[in-house]
């Protein structure tokens, strides 16, 4: 029986929730979960593309030049095992989901919910185990609380994220979204926002592969307000169950071991991460000062003792210059 793919003595999971934001390494991640012939993949299923059957063709006659411009270890297409034509998900994608991040109304929870619970349903029509993976909803993890879900928090280094989002996309969907929330009254977002405009950020540009900034008060406010989407996700989400996982240690073979002993122990899925090769960027690396009104932000939305414990639980702490 199905049942007997993901439950020990004594738990029994209806699907496990990959719970990450971008350039966490997620799709490594999920990508060794679903070479298991008992999984199926639901592959970022908040996905504002997913309403658009046009763009997923596409998306799909693409899919080897899109992985290797994104950097994606993915072997099967993104969106290969949704069920597109169902009217449930159909009128799910009506809602038109536009943005790179969400922050999801409370009334509205039930409804993200009730999508997940249908993807779930369907995972079992076709007699396997669900997997997902999840960016979009890192300001919500109360989204995805359902029973009987199987919960990783997969995590990484700001510094690295950090780079290597602005090799895929220069940070533009963040500012997007920051100022959208921010027209919007949202906070922290409108805070945020009138630190950028406060600071006149100039635009990060790419030239011969390298990375540029136009000064080094562009690099430290451009990463102190990554930093803080970064930092007020990790807030959140540590808040709830999960297995937490630190992507930026996967180079340590021992607790590489023990994250696979433990998903093994939790849903007796055997995973192997041997193939795991990390870049060694040396700008990953770099310890980059956060500014002082990013700190004060810091301090106004969020408890001080509560980040304190998260961060040095996780990270050397000192690498971050929180006053």
């Amino acid at each position: 029986m199905l049942t007997e793919i993901y439950q020990n003595k004594n738990k029994k999971f209806k699907a496990i929730f990959i719970q990450n934001f971008f350039r966490f390494g997620g799709s490594y991640f999920y990508n060794q979960f679903i070479k298991n012939k008992s999984v199926i993949g639901f592959y970022e299923p908040f996905h504002e593309d997913l309403s658009n059957i046009k763009k997923i063709e596409d998306g799909r006659k693409n899919f080897q030049k899109r992985k290797k411009l994104f950097n994606h270890p993915n072997e099967e297409f993104y969106f290969q095992n949704y069920p597109l034509n169902k009217k449930w998900f159909k009128e799910f994608h009506n809602i038109n989901l536009k943005s790179n991040f969400f922050l999801v109304k409370k009334k509205e929870i039930t409804i993200f919910q009730n999508y997940l619970k249908n993807l779930i349903d369907f995972g079992y029509s076709n007699m396997k185990l669900p997997v997902f993976k999840l960016n979009r909803v890192y300001l919500n993890p109360e989204v995805l609380e359902i029973n009987e879900i199987y919960k990783i928090f997969l995590f990484r280094d700001p510094v690295a994220s950090f780079f290597s989002n602005i090799r895929l996309n220069l940070l533009k969907p963040y500012y997007d979204r920051i100022s959208q929330l921010a027209s919007e009254g949202v906070e922290p977002f409108k805070s945020l926002w009138n630190l950028v405009l406060l600071n006149e950020v100039n635009h990060i540009t790419l030239k011969e592969k390298k990375i540029n900034f136009v000064s080094q008060k562009d690099l430290e406010i451009h990463y102190s307000i990554f930093f803080y989407i970064w930092l007020y996700g990790l807030y959140k989400n540590f808040e709830f169950n999960y297995t937490f996982i630190n992507y930026s240690k996967f180079e340590d073979t021992i607790y590489k071991n023990k994250i696979s002993e433990e998903i093994f122990l939790q849903c007796n899925i055997q995973i192997d991460f041997s193939n795991f090769d990390q870049n060694k960027d040396p700008s990953y690396s770099l310890k980059i000062p956060i500014n002082q009104k990013i700190n004060n932000l810091i301090k106004n939305f969020m408890d001080a003792n509560k980040l304190n414990r998260i961060l040095s639980n996780n990270f050397d702490i000192n690498r971050f210059n929180l006053s």
